[in-house]
């Protein structure tokens, strides 16, 4: 086994400047990165002398946490070295760089098994076969005492040559009583997959039938399309696992044969005892059904186990094909026999064999006919609006994406396929997807406003839907860029096109008053009914975010004569919003957009509501609406990719929902592709609303540990230095907070910054940074509100340290006047401190210095009015105090 001890120097992190891939790792040139996931990076290499490439994973160890992180990485690199077997990924080599420990491995350049989950292509020959041949690559992890405990379908590879690869060894745990991965007590394994007694948390009973369970989990998602346990979050997913039976494949798939059931129902069971003994005894059960089903011989005949995998397996078809007759039996019979590598036989006269996967219409050699297909699948799209039920309308759009997916294997260059697949998965939720078939039509034919229009409302649901309706106005990205191609092209569009765009263009650049005249024009023209729930949800989120501005000026509002007029609008606009949305959803009752619309104006409406009764107390009252809109949405999404646990994760975030948001945020971060700001609302959420209600230092570090990713290429937008330098100065390190908010300023025009031309904190944070310290430090406090009292009382002495310093001042251009108001600010702070401490000493010091300064706003009826002073405004020394001041006023 390499050694992981460091090396002189580090090539890997300074290489390119902070946010760029590293030229080299160790010895190994990086050429592109592959992927990230919760262990590290992997960068595809090229491995000098050798030429070839590699997969190199990388993980940082100087962090909190960083020797556990080194522990895990030492053992995955110790188990997957001992492994030699032809679907097993080998290790090639392992070091330390500088600061960061990588893992050298075989690079596999075909797709993960989730990338095939759900198609047509996976019969049940082909899932039971690679089920086999990974049965078997675990046999003989367990033969030399390794648990892989993290099998999944994004674990298994297909290489080019057809064979499935069993990766990430990173989870792996000893048999021999060796140390497990995780000794804190940490759930180990991802819980779609994992065993009943991984849930339970239950070390001594992990052995090898728990990765015969997670196997079987894998084998349910080949032959039905979906995950045996799934939930809204993955504490109910844990739960199901132990307590719930997963489905009956019998009630998914009526045609399974039953002895298919029976091995994967078996592998399954929540009893360990009651699994197969071993992965090789599920590997053996497979051999024999395949053999007796093909070759019409008894299972008892077949005991004997079979010799590793010779030549590649076969692709699968796009659709099962039934053989029938003998020369098709002789053919299924002798390509079996072949690549399970048993003698072959000679049955041709024999019966004819029955397929092992379901039956399916016989299809021309070329494929269907492409007129038929596309046909059936417009026919589809345009019924699945009238669906009622957002379960079926899910699996009848899986269907749909099925289908044109297997078309377009045998006609990748079918425009309108592609076009059409894309309204698939957008209906589904995966926008993403969508809109990478879309950038492979318009890079082509970049005039198709078909693929234009399409392109604009996927990237607008992610981008300005979803992200744009996060709950502080603050940590909303600038869209403008992502939808501005597209907003010019449809420029010249219909009228329909047209106002389509100028209302997209307006959302993404928080332009509502203009969105909002562009919808009182009836410039809109009119609607087709296939289009109308999308022109609805544009609207109605132009409507809502005139609303919320209302409300914000409506609530800074002078007096009630101002107020009413403004509160009238608002209203109006909050009307008409539910009107287009109501008007959507009877178009189409399963619309994603509409849906996410639909759960995110209940949070507005409470905040509206909230005169008169608490916040919270409404928040309640809607639970039960709010938890059904979820569970909707929650139905008719396909939840492939990071779209929809990101959308949830808003949804879950304005509504106060801290723990659910964060545990839909891991589902995003973990789905291929992810939207990078993904890991900015992960940190701002956890900032917001930390463990324990008071973010520690300790615990800033951490999420700036998970903040990294968002750097990794240069930041498009100013949130994740907004985020980082807020962690950053919570964390104590104010120096640092200043010098990202600096370089924030520099690389953004003013107006995109939080809060431009307000008074909002933020805003001030930002003008100061680049101004006098000590203002910066003034504005850095009203940061930190819910620090811990030693980080505000730290930041505040530095503050009245350099306001006592003349020349110092007197350097940075600060005037008299200016320094004696903050010296005053700073001292009532410190006063408050020492309150929170109940240091009645020190809080009656920094008040009689604050009233000393003589200051015009700071008297003492104001102090006496503060919410932690005025516990002492009857205590006798306080009394005193601010009786001595008021008369020397008089006077």
């Amino acid at each position: 086994m390499p050694s992981l001890t460091p090396t002189t120097g580090s090539a890997v992190a300074p290489a390119g400047g902070p946010g760029r891939p590293p030229a080299a790792v160790g010895k190994y040139r990086v050429i592109q990165r592959l992927g990230a996931g919760g262990m590290g990076v992997v960068y595809l290499c090229a491995q000098p002398g050798l030429d070839r490439q590699v997969a190199v994973k990388v993980v940082a160890l100087g962090s909190a946490g960083a020797m556990e992180r080194l522990a895990r990485f030492e053992r995955e690199a110790r188990a997957a070295a001992q492994l030699a077997h032809p679907n097993i990924v080998p290790i090639h080599d392992a070091g330390a760089d500088g600061d960061h420990a990588f893992l050298v491995m075989e690079y596999v350049a075909g797709p993960s098994l989730d990338r095939l989950i759900g198609s047509k292509s996976l019969t049940v020959e082909f899932a039971l076969r690679l089920t086999y041949q990974i049965a078997q690559a675990l046999q003989a992890a367990h033969d030399r005492g390794i648990i892989h405990r993290d099998v999944k379908p994004s674990n298994i590879l297909i290489d080019p040559a057809g064979r499935p690869r069993l990766a990430d060894f990173g989870l792996a745990k000893s048999l021999d009583g060796g140390a497990a991965l995780s000794t804190t007590g940490d759930l180990v394994g991802t819980p779609r997959y994992m065993s009943p007694e991984q849930v339970l948390y239950a070390p001594d009973q992990v052995d090898a039938r728990t990765d015969v369970y997670s196997l079987g989990a894998v084998l349910y998602e080949m032959l039905v399309g979906r995950a045996p346990v799934d939930g809204p979050h993955p504490m109910a997913v844990l739960r199901r696992v132990t307590d719930e039976q997963p489905t009956p494949l019998r009630e998914l798939c009526p045609d399974l044969p039953a002895e298919v059931i029976a091995l994967c129902e078996r592998a399954m069971a929540k009893d360990r005892d009651a699994r197969f003994g071993s992965a090789g005894q599920f590997a053996e059960a497979i051999q024999n059904y395949l053999l007796g089903r093909l070759l019409g011989r008894s299972p008892a005949d077949l005991l004997a186990p079979l010799p590793a995998v010779v030549g590649p397996v076969p692709r699968p078809s796009r659709r099962p094909i039934v053989l029938a007759g003998v020369g098709a039996a002789a053919l299924v019979i002798g390509l079996v026999v072949y690549r399970l590598g048993v003698p072959a036989v000679d049955h041709s006269t024999g019966p004819p064999v029955e397929s092992v996967a379901p039956s399916g219409p016989v299809e021309p050699a070329g494929g269907p006919a492409p007129a038929s297909v596309l046909a059936d699948v417009r026919v589809q799209l345009q019924s699945l609006p009238r669906m009622s039920d957002g379960r079926v309308a899910r699996e009848r759009t899986r269907l749909v994406l099925d289908d044109l997916t297997a078309y377009l294997k045998a006609h990748p260059d079918d425009v309108e396929a592609l076009v059409l697949r894309a309204q698939a998965y957008r209906r589904g939720g995966e926008c993403l997807a969508a809109v990478s078939d879309l950038n492979a039509i318009l890079q082509r034919t970049p005039t198709d406003r078909a693929a234009t229009a399409e392109r604009l409302l996927a990237t607008y649901q992610v981008y300005v839907l979803y992200l744009g309706n996060i709950d502080d106005p603050a940590l909303r990205p600038e869209a403008v860029r992502q939808v501005r191609e597209d907003v010019a092209r449809l420029a010249a569009g219909t009228p329909a096109e047209k106002y389509l765009a100028t209302l997209v263009d307006a959302l993404a650049a928080h332009r509502y008053a203009a969105g909002v005249a562009a919808v009182e024009s009836g410039a809109r023209g009119p609607v087709p009914l296939q289009t109308m729930p999308d022109v609805a949800m544009v609207e109605a989120d132009v409507l809502f975010h005139a609303a919320e501005e209302a409300f914000g000026a409506e609530s800074a509002a002078a007096d009630d004569e101002s107020r009413v007029p403004v509160r009238r609008r608002r209203e109006d606009l909050a009307r008409r919003a539910v009107q287009s949305l109501r008007r959507g959803l009877d178009a189409d009752p399963n619309h994603v957009g509409l849906l996410f619309l639909k759960a995110n104006s209940l949070q507005m409406r409470a905040v509206w509501d909230t005169e008169g009764d608490d916040r919270p107390a409404l928040f309640r009252r809607q639970k039960p609406a709010f938890e059904t809109a979820l569970d909707r949405l929650r139905h008719v999404t396909l939840r492939t990719g990071c779209d929809t646990p990101l959308a949830r994760a808003v949804l879950l975030s304005n509504f106060g929902r801290r723990d659910p948001a964060l545990d839909q945020l891991k589902d995003a971060l973990s789905a291929r592709p992810t939207v990078p700001f993904v890991h900015t609302f992960n940190a701002w959420v956890r900032l917001h609303e930390p463990t324990d209600g008071v973010l520690a230092p300790e615990e800033a570090e951490l999420i700036l540990k998970d903040l990294e990713p968002a750097f990794e290429t240069p930041p498009d937008d100013f949130q994740p230095y907004l985020v980082r330098a807020i962690l950053l100065a919570r964390s104590g390190r104010w120096e640092a907070a200043r010098r990202d908010l600096r370089d924030c300023r520099r690389r953004f025009a003013r107006e995109s910054l939080p809060g431009a031309g307000s008074t909002h904190p933020f805003e001030t944070w930002y003008s100061r940074a680049v101004g006098p310290t000590p203002a910066f430090l003034d504005a850095t406090l009203d940061v930190l509100w819910d620090t811990p009292v030693e980080v505000r009382a730290r930041t505040a002495e530095e503050l009245l340290k350099r306001l006592e310093d003349a020349e110092g001042l007197k350097g940075e251009g600060v005037s008299e006047a200016d320094a004696k108001g903050l010296k005053g600010s700073c001292l009532i702070r410190l006063a408050r401190i020492a309150a929170e401490r109940d240091d009645k000493a020190g809080a009656l010091r920094r008040v009689r210095a604050a009233l000393e300064l003589r200051l015009p706003d700071l008297t003492p009826e104001q102090v006496r009015a503060d919410d932690l002073l005025k516990a002492w405004n009857e205590d006798p020394e306080f009394k005193a105090m601010y009786a001595a001041f008021e008369k020397k006023s008089d006077g």
